[in-house]
């Protein structure tokens, strides 16, 4: 641990006491660089070749703090027989990194914008057909390498999901509503004849990332950690099928406002020629291909100086399901009116939180259709007095002024005050940061030395353990795959 030793040989009974002090030097800010699977002394042979370089310090020397290890000039090259080359070549091995120089952190005050800035590290999780979902690891944030046939490329097999993290005022870390993005990624796994990932196995990896990367949960106002938990396939073959292979993983980004205005209103383009989704489709999931088939409609509200689209339904064109990215909701004659979920429109989780609120509160809430020219209707008697979008990386968006066709209103009585719209975005904010409520998973950072285990359902490999994430190597489970753990 104090000089480099490339390479060295134990025989079986050091093998305790190799990991106690792999696991003592990464826990003392140590330099670990490789270590060979274990092959008797026994095994090396003079007569045929193999890559092995062998110091001739033993293991006593190097676990002995108090003697001086010295690097020799030139190492012995040796021989081991074909048997053992290839018993190096198949074992596993543990390998324990020291990453790279972390991140430069945002500082205080900085503005975070949204999605751009990433945190040092990122959760993986593998699936095979025939194993199941297995070798969960937290390591450091990195590009992906897939094969280029990889079938989330070509049949976008894939989905995602998202989640805030937020830092109270106590300086401990909590998130919002995690198992409800863990349900709906399981719906969305279902439609897409992906694998579910157990709702406990994708709490406990959000926690585990989280955790980790628990000095980059920002503290300043209307700021988050934004968590990007996502599936991709990664069976390389060219044909419409379900893979046999996916990846599962986390990313984090410290993120502001979603929008540029926060919570000042923003203006929508009520879109007439695209359609968001029909029944029967994916709408009501997170997949990719149904944002990416909204780009053209909010490029073109972009071009007319509007921030979002206001969705019609994909039938008769009449009836609201969306606005851009986000759930909607009214207020009309004092009663709060939101489409009906009717599978092409997205269960928010948000969304949903609102309704628990907004009827907690003794406030009348209906989920019902709602055509375009009941809305106008309202606005023009005076009875439409808020509107507003509902969704994680927004959070609460107001909207003050609405397009359809040629003509523009306003959204209220144009005092740009919106009671309902700040109660409920105050509300939804303090429960993701300043009380702990039904809405709270509290991610602990003070000792964060456990495991992530990995539940034995027809999807999982059983008893499979995370990398601790206090920087130590556990032992491999039973049965299960080596992991990667990263200081």
């Amino acid at each position: 641990g104090r000089q480099r030793v490339d390479t060295f040989v134990v025989d079986e009974s050091y093998r305790e006491r190799l990991n106690g002090f792999i696991k003592k030097q990464v826990a003392e800010g140590g330099q670990v660089y490789v270590v060979c699977p274990v092959v008797e002394e026994s095994q090396v042979s003079e007569e045929e070749e193999a890559d092995l370089l062998l110091s001739d310090i033993s293991i006593d020397e190097l676990l002995d703090d108090s003697i001086d290890i010295p690097i020799p000039e030139k190492k012995k090259r040796k021989r081991i027989s074909k048997e053992a080359a290839e018993k190096i070549e198949n074992t596993v091995k543990r390998e324990v990194k020291i990453p790279d120089a972390p991140k430069a952190k945002p500082q205080k005050g900085e503005k975070l914008g949204f999605g751009h800035i990433f945190t040092d590290h990122m959760f993986i999780m593998d699936y095979d057909e025939g194993m199941g979902w297995h070798d969960a690891r937290v390591v450091p944030y990195q590009p992906l390498s897939l094969d280029p046939s990889a079938l989330v490329f070509h049949y976008a097999q894939e989905c995602f999901e998202g989640l805030k993290a937020y830092r109270c005022a106590d300086g401990s870390v909590q998130l919002f509503r995690p198992d409800k993005n863990a349900e709906r990624m399981q719906s969305t796994h279902d439609r897409l004849c992906i694998p579910q990932i157990p709702v406990a196995d994708f709490v406990d990896a959000v926690k585990a990332l989280v955790a980790v990367d628990k000095d980059w949960v920002p503290s300043e106002p209307d700021t988050s950690l934004y968590i990007r938990p996502f599936t991709i396939a990664t069976e390389p073959i060219l044909g419409v099928k379900a893979s046999a292979k996916y990846q599962f993983i986390i990313i984090c980004s410290p993120s502001g406002a979603y929008y540029a205005e926060g919570l000042n209103p923003v203006k929508i383009y009520v879109e007439e020629e695209f359609v968001r989704a029909c029944p029967g489709g994916t709408g009501a999931i997170k997949c990719g291909g149904n944002y990416a088939a909204s780009m053209a409609a909010g490029e073109k509200a972009h071009k007319l100086g509007y921030s979002q689209v206001l969705w019609l339904d994909g039938v008769e064109r009449k009836y609201i399901e969306e606005v851009g990215a986000m759930n909607i909701f009214f207020k009309i004659n004092g009663t709060i009116v939101t489409p009906m979920l009717n599978g092409s429109i997205l269960p928010g989780i948000t969304r949903n939180s609102v309704i628990e609120l907004c009827k907690s509160w003794g406030l009348p809430v209906e989920e019902r259709k709602i055509s375009v020219e009941e809305l106008l209707e309202a606005q023009k008697s005076g009875a439409l007095e808020e509107c507003f979008g509902t969704g994680t990386a927004a959070v609460i968006s107001p909207v003050g002024k609405l397009r359809y066709k040629d003509e523009v209103f306003t959204i209220g009585d144009g005092t740009e005050e919106y009671p309902l719209t700040n109660r409920c975005c105050a509300q939804v904010t303090a429960c993701g940061i300043r009380t702990r409520t039904k809405y709270s998973t509290v991610v602990s950072t003070s000792a964060v030395g456990g495991t992530f285990k990995m539940l034995g359902s027809p999807c999982c490999s059983p008893d499979n353990s995370l990398a601790a994430i206090d920087g130590t190597a556990p032992e491999a489970a039973a049965g299960g795959g080596p992991y990667a753990a990263t200081a």
